[in-house]
């Protein structure tokens, strides 16, 4: 047992965080930073070192200075370290007997300045052991063990921690499938919507462009119709009134009276020859007679002619020309309104308003999203690809004695 003399050596060492030798052995010295740990175990009660822990911030991100000693004081580490030095448990419950940290630093790593995910982070632990008067020298045994068992939980957590990682990249995967085949459906559906619609453009702006033209071209046509059935009625009317003009004015004729008068002697003339026995006739008497009587006629059919054509008959000839192009015109603005008519009852029935909005509501709100979504999930799933491939095992490392 020490004397109370080196138990004050030892408390003084402590206050001023210098390792001291025990049982009257001279005090170690500080080994270099290149080798922290001296190559005989010293025999010493009390010792400080800093532990360095490395790993994946998914693992070290839930060790705070609150939970490190929670995990060294574990059955997993500080028991197991014990017992495998031969010391009881209780020995843990005496006074004077402390495993712990002092004080502590956390450093996330981060890879290609910050862009890509966490690759590993570091946690600096300033770690004591100190043990009662009663109990062996051997605080730097088991401060080793306490360092290789702490190791071996944390890798032991990290295997499960990688396990974990590949369901979540599967799950990513899941997820990144899933919204590539939702952006696939979106992308069918606005091609699908301008094939079932009947044109390229669904844009509200041309579909509505589009319909003012053809309202405006129905509009027009209608006042054409109206202007040409106006125009024919009106056709129609002087070619009655012109033409009864020119047959009152024929029969006014005096010239025309008196031919008329020829032309009824000359039948009178005819049917006495009929009349009369075939041996009485000269041979081509009849024949003169009537050839006489077709000379009547045509000087008749000439006079009415000339007294038409001064009646207005030339005038007669015009408006039926013009009524004639204006048959046209109205039979072409029917066609053109009955096509454009059909269009726009085309465009109603198949509710294509309707049609334009969903295609808005595609372009402008799902695609976008459901685009969103495929680069969010394809980016988380490339960086649980990057963590996964990375080698962090943890470690911890002895790097000092303070």
């Amino acid at each position: 047992m020490k004397g109370p003399r080196l138990v004050g050596l030892v408390a003084l060492a402590t206050m001023l965080g210098v390792t001291q030798a025990a049982d009257k052995q001279p005090a170690a010295q500080k080994p270099p930073a290149s080798q922290p740990r001296p190559s005989v175990a010293p025999k010493l009660r009390q010792i400080a070192c800093l532990l360095r822990i490395t790993g994946h911030p998914s693992l070290l991100g839930w060790l705070k200075p609150w939970t490190i000693d929670d995990v060294v004081q574990s059955p997993a580490v500080l028991d197991k370290s014990l017992e495998e030095l031969g010391l009881s448990r209780k020995v843990a419950k005496s006074p004077g007997f402390r495993v712990g940290l002092l004080s502590s630093s956390w450093t996330p790593g981060r890879g290609d300045g910050g862009k890509q995910p966490s690759s590993h982070s570091t946690l600096f632990v300033r770690f004591v052991v100190e043990l009662p008067p009663d109990v062996d020298p051997i605080a730097y045994k088991l401060l080793m063990t306490v360092r290789k068992n702490l190791e071996a939980l944390l890798r032991g957590e990290a295997i499960s921690i990688r396990s974990l990682m590949a369901e979540r990249i599967e799950e990513r995967e899941r997820e990144l499938a899933r919204a590539e085949q939702e952006l696939h459906a979106v992308l069918e559906s606005r091609r699908e919507l301008p094939r079932k619609a009947g044109r390229s453009d669904l844009r509200r702006d041309a579909v509505l462009d589009e319909i003012r033209q053809l309202e405006s071209q129905r509009r027009q046509l209608e006042m054409n119709h109206a202007a040409l059935e106006a125009r024919r009625k009106a056709v129609l009317t002087q070619i009655q009134d012109t033409a009864e003009k020119a047959k009152a004015k024929a029969k006014d004729d005096p010239v025309a009276k008196e031919l008329e008068k020829i032309v009824a002697i000359r039948l009178e003339a005819i049917e006495r020859l009929h009349k009369m026995p075939k041996e009485v006739l000269a041979r081509d008497e009849l024949s003169k007679a009537q050839a006489v009587l077709a000379e009547a006629k045509a000087r008749l059919a000439q006079r009415r002619e000339e007294t038409a054509r001064s009646a207005g008959n030339q005038l007669l000839e015009q408006l039926n020309a013009e009524l004639a192009s204006l048959s046209l015109d109205t039979a072409e603005n029917e066609a053109r309104l009955v096509f454009i008519t059909r269009q726009l009852a085309e465009i109603k029935a198949s509710r294509l308003l309707d049609l334009v909005d969903a295609y808005e509501r595609i372009v402008n709100y799902e695609l976008p999203i459901c685009r969103q979504r495929v680069q969010h999930w394809r980016k988380t799933w490339a960086e649980l690809r990057f963590e996964a491939g990375i080698d962090t095992t943890p470690t911890v490392t002895v790097v000092g004695f303070p």
